[in-house]
């Protein structure tokens, strides 16, 4: 299969993320932080042809930002694309912003806020958006964002893996979820849907429990329906599951 080129050739663009019509295999949303401007900001990429021939567009900052980075893109039935990035107004205050379209991605509404940052005290990163698209799901059209929550950046304070739910589409946001123990350091929270509807995250715990092993990977499992009954699932370590203690 051939390559095609999706954006412009010159300044950096870095951190892809793709997502499908799964409908309509040819509509194509494809991001990246893209430096084409000058500032770092979410570069959007459409194909309405598998991929072949792409346009390309950037998404507006909120008033007051700088620059976006570490965007990710979702589809959800029929024809609707979420976009979500971390957004800033330079060093500090983190925020995770979205961008809709309910029109196959032809064009994409003004910055939602999904969860604001605040100076350094709180700090959101590395987001990602999925909608629940499981054949068999009672949820089926749920968006969900999960991101890594810094705080107390310069006191050397931890960060958590967080996650929130939308009940339509994007459009608004229930108020956000910590996944994680507060006491330890994570990055890169995902997640996975399962048929039923059922959600499966994971996250890199930073913090080393044995010597030389840097990472863990730490996943649970949720109950769509209340978010208050977490059922830990495995700490994954050198090959080997360990039961993990109760996060709720």
């Amino acid at each position: 299969m051939p390559n095609f080129q999706i954006n412009a050739s010159g300044n950096p663009k870095q951190e892809p993320s793709l997502a499908v019509n799964l409908l309509d295999a040819n509509i194509m949303i494809a991001t990246a932080t893209d430096f084409t401007l000058g500032p770092p900001l979410t570069g959007v990429y459409r194909s309405q042809d598998a991929g072949v021939n792409w346009t390309n567009s950037f998404l507006p900052l909120p008033p007051g930002f700088t620059g976006a980075e570490a965007a990710f893109a979702a589809y959800g039935f029929p024809n609707l694309f979420l976009i979500v990035a971390h957004v800033f107004p330079g060093n500090s205050s983190g925020t995770i912003a979205a961008y809709r379209s309910t029109g196959n991605g032809l064009s994409f509404s003004a910055p939602i806020i999904v969860n604001p940052g605040y100076g350094t005290f709180i700090n959101n990163d590395w987001t990602k958006v999925f909608f629940d698209n499981s054949q068999s799901s009672p949820f089926l059209g749920n968006a969900y964002v999960t991101y890594n929550r810094q705080y107390n950046v310069d006191s050397g304070g931890f960060s958590v893996a967080a996650f929130q739910r939308s009940l339509d589409g994007g459009v608004t946001w229930e108020a956000p979820l910590v996944l994680s123990d507060v006491r330890r350091d994570t990055e890169r929270a995902d997640i996975g849907i399962d048929l039923q509807g059922g959600l499966h995250f994971g996250w890199i715990d930073t913090i080393a429990v044995i010597a030389p092993q840097p990472n863990l990977v730490v996943a649970s499992v949720f109950g769509l329906d209340t978010f208050n009954n977490i059922v830990p699932a495995h700490r994954v370590l050198q090959s080997e599951l360990t039961p993990i203690p109760s996060l709720g």
